[in-house]
């Protein structure tokens, strides 16, 4: 579940020149209490995206042209749905009720 991954979210680049774009969307995520982590090495997409899916990583953000255009998100789940056009304040907002959904569900008070 969300609240229980030591990686809640991965941000994955296209290329070095969408990196201050990316470290932009880390550190609000980061601000927002989630865990992040930013993969911004020189390798294929394709395969920052496999290792990302056997890590178990919930949601995975990726940053390219249009993204950086248009100050939007391309959100990926772990089982390879991929949401274009999010606002990043509501992926944060959506991310804090998933997980507070999930500890109420997980831990009745």
């Amino acid at each position: 579940p969300l609240w229980l991954s030591p990686v809640q979210v991965k941000v994955l680049t296209i290329t070095d020149e969408h990196q201050k774009f990316a470290q932009k969307i880390t550190g609000q995520l980061r601000e927002a209490g989630l865990r992040v982590d930013l993969d911004d090495r020189t390798e294929t997409m394709s395969k920052k995206i496999r290792e990302a899916q056997l890590e178990k990583v919930n949601y995975m953000i990726t940053i390219g042209d249009k993204e950086v255009d248009q100050k939007k998100l391309a959100v990926r789940t772990r089982s390879g749905d991929v949401k274009f056009g999010v606002d990043p304040e509501k992926f944060v907002e959506q991310l804090k009720k998933e997980i507070q959904e999930k500890n109420l569900n997980s831990f009745p008070v």
